[in-house]
């Protein structure tokens, strides 16, 4: 009998959600980017919120958005307008196929710029359309499509 390696089932929230259930790691630098972000008072920052652009849905771990007005009375389950910037930290099981795939479903709708974190890496790669991608590794983050800036030691400091 050969051997074949079993894939656990994925939940509900790992298929609607297009990855899996995050991680310690992912679950610290998604609150620190959060809170890195929510200083920058001309914009809004989303968590976990669905995208959905046409047939294609994702469910980036954070955007933003510029200064949206919120209606507690009415709530918004998915959002058919691109934000500024999607951000998506990468997980181990993730390829680079995924995210060229990806990236460019997110430029077509209208995103400015996706941010790629890598928590093993440390390292933030700032993707614009039409571009090369920047690698941040050390030193200062800054994205000009927003003029969001702060150090890399603030994210993946201990």
């Amino acid at each position: 009998m050969e051997n074949v390696a079993v894939q656990p089932e994925l939940s509900d929230y790992e298929k609607e959600r297009g990855k899996e259930m995050p991680s310690l790691n992912h679950s610290i630098l998604q609150l620190r980017l959060g809170v890195l972000l929510s200083g920058y008072k001309e914009f809004s920052v989303t968590s976990e919120l669905t995208l959905k652009f046409g047939e294609w849905k994702r469910t980036p771990d954070l955007c933003i958005y510029p200064k949206l007005s919120v209606n507690w009375q009415r709530d918004i389950k998915q959002m058919t307008e691109p934000p500024l910037t999607a951000i998506e930290i990468v997980s181990p099981s993730q390829s680079a196929d995924e995210f060229a795939d990806k990236l460019d479903k997110y430029f077509e709708a209208g995103v400015k710029s996706v941010w790629l974190v890598h928590p093993f890496l440390e390292s933030i790669v700032l993707c614009l359309p039409n571009q090369k991608p920047k690698v941040f590794t050390e030193g200062e983050f800054k994205d000009e499509t927003t003029g969001v800036k702060f150090l890399l030691s603030d994210v993946f400091g201990t």
